[in-house]
């Protein structure tokens, strides 16, 4: 069976807690009598692990980039020390 757009919107939607009470309910009721939308569960939320993993690992890069693109500006230099020079 495949899975439609919709449900995987309402996963989603059940994943980040968007979902009105009603609808959770009923969506926490269907896990436990379907094994596919269960297992599509597991998988979606597994995939959003990772891309936010992803994420987390490309803004490091970045945020060491930006820091060796500082650090070594002899212009930020000086002003550092200045800042921190004894009168």
């Amino acid at each position: 069976m495949e899975t439609s757009q919709n449900d995987i919107v309402k996963t989603e939607k059940y994943l980040m807690g968007q979902l009105p009470t009603e609808d959770k309910l009923l969506f926490d009721a269907q896990l436990l009598i379907d094994p596919v939308l269960k297992l599509n569960t597991f998988v979606q939320k597994r995939i959003y692990s990772m891309v936010q993993l992803y994420g987390r690992k490309e803004l490091r890069k970045e945020i060491t980039a930006a820091q060796i693109k500082i650090f070594n500006n002899p212009d930020f230099q000086e002003r550092v020390h200045s800042i921190f020079k004894t009168p």
